[in-house]
């Protein structure tokens, strides 16, 4: 099991190669992950930022916990716009980018 924590209200997790960050299943929605490859250096844009993600089914937190995109090509989502509220991918984005730090 991988360590969950918060930012901003969002649920994450993050390894030497990914961010995934998780948003819960609602009445009208499934849940799924939202999984970012990490660059060895800063992203040049929120583009390219946005290009190195991909959106997974995801049902529960048990099944974020244990996530691996390598492993799950199947429930990838693709074609669906998704909305990030409260500017979530910017704020990543900026974390990501400028801190190069979630564990803080």
């Amino acid at each position: 099991m991988r360590t969950v924590k918060e930012y901003n209200g969002f649920k994450y997790r993050k390894d030497e190669e990914y961010l995934y960050v998780y948003f819960e299943p609602t009445p009208h929605k499934k849940g799924y992950v939202h999984s970012f490859r990490l660059l060895p250096r800063p992203f040049s844009s929120i583009e390219e930022f946005i290009i190195n993600g991909r959106v997974f089914e995801c049902s529960d937190l048990q099944a974020f916990e244990i996530f691996d995109p390598e492993k799950s090509e199947h429930l990838e989502r693709t074609g669906i716009g998704f909305t990030w509220p409260n500017n979530g991918l910017k704020k990543f984005f900026e974390v990501v980018n400028v801190d190069f730090d979630l564990d803080g």
